[in-house]
């Protein structure tokens, strides 16, 4: 029974099925080139052993490839701290020394520092600012009087909470006297009480 090229990439089954008639298939684009292989039992068996690893600097129990990078060094002396350890501190200089200072600051602030207690701190301070701007733009702190009118003059009617104003104060209807020690520039209006 012969199938067209295209009939028999819709019964595939796996990645190569086509879903619904819609779709495109995609065209995907692979070369190369021709080579051969020859099969060499005994260079794989000799690679499998490690015979053609080559001692390093001379030390039989360390053996590299060839290709290594290590074969390239000839002397890791220069590249070993000193005995008794590196100190940085006969390099750096002053300002290098308190930029590592800060550095490990940072580095190691977790261990001296919790930092899940730091974040929930922080972000109940951020909430406590945000209410604090929120409320003095929208006064939603404040409660809602019905007593007043749009235009802000009060219904008459008796509220026990309202302020009274008691006969006997006199100092709120006094002008305001600035104090001697106090220098008001010429030109400055005073405001005086009603």
């Amino acid at each position: 029974m012969a199938t067209s090229k295209s009939q028999r990439w819709m019964v595939d089954s796996g990645i190569l099925r086509k879903r619904n008639g819609e779709e495109e298939p995609q065209e995907l684009l692979v070369f190369g080139y021709s080579c051969k292989l020859f099969r060499d039992d005994d260079k794989a068996k000799m690679i499998d052993q490690g015979k053609h690893l080559i001692p390093w600097m001379g030390d039989s129990t360390l053996k590299i490839d060839r290709y290594d990078g290590r074969g390239a060094l000839g002397d890791l002396r220069i590249y070993e701290p000193p005995t008794g350890g590196f100190d940085q501190r006969t390099i750096l200089t002053e300002d290098e020394i308190k930029v590592e200072q800060l550095c490990d600051e940072e580095r190691y602030r977790s261990l001296y520092n919790n930092e899940m207690e730091d974040s929930v701190y922080h972000e109940e301070e951020m909430k406590r600012l945000h209410q604090a701007l929120d409320s003095e733009n929208t006064y939603s702190q404040v409660a809602y009087d019905y007593n007043e009118e749009g235009n802000g003059s009060k219904i008459g009617c008796d509220d026990s909470q309202s302020p009274k104003r008691s006969e006997g104060s006199q100092e709120e209807d006094q002008a305001f006297v600035p104090p001697s020690d106090l220098e008001i520039p010429e030109g400055i209006p005073l405001v005086g009480n009603k």
